[in-house]
């Protein structure tokens, strides 16, 4: 699959169910996070803060737990997470704040939807390596993710990660 992110449409994100309105603290930093962080902070949004990405479990290439979450995203609003085996920095059309994964990316999971923010602001996913991606994740791949996301009829971009796989 090949498209830039402003590109891909919004094609099956209405069928997606609907938020909670529960409220979600902001989080502790982890000592277990995952990857390095650049094209941080990025925009802010109309929270009035830039969209968070953090990675927690293995950076293991065999592994099946590998966790993105994206905090400071707005209520109720659709995210999804991106990937590419290259970074970049450039602005996409119709969006606010800079894509910082290469304009060939893929959604998680490969083919699949991708996630809802929660009413606290939160979207997870759960990755597993060996199955969601299109292309295997090998020992000494560095690969980057980041979260676009739906703000008051925009879209915007979360910070990204790069992820050493061992």
């Amino acid at each position: 699959m090949s498209a830039r992110l402003g590109c891909l449409g919004l094609a099956g994100l209405l069928a997606w169910t609907s938020c909670s309105d529960e409220e979600t603290p902001a989080p502790a930093p982890a000592s277990s996070e995952l990857g390095v962080r650049y094209c941080s902070p990025n925009a802010k949004n109309s929270t009035g803060r830039s969209a968070l990405l953090t990675a927690t479990g293995e950076a293991d290439s065999a592994a099946e737990s590998l966790e993105l979450t994206a905090d400071f995203l707005p209520k109720g609003e659709w995210a999804i997470f991106v990937w590419s085996t290259e970074s970049a920095s450039y602005e996409s059309p119709g969006t606010f704040g800079l894509s910082c994964v290469h304009p060939e990316t893929q959604r998680l999971p490969f083919g699949g939807s991708g996630a809802v923010s929660t009413g606290g602001g939160s979207a997870r996913f759960t990755v597993d390596l060996t199955q969601d991606f299109s292309i295997p994740v090998l020992p000494g791949d560095s690969w980057y993710f980041q979260c676009w996301y739906q703000d008051s009829g925009m879209q915007g971009f979360s910070d990204a990660l790069e992820i050493a796989f061992r």
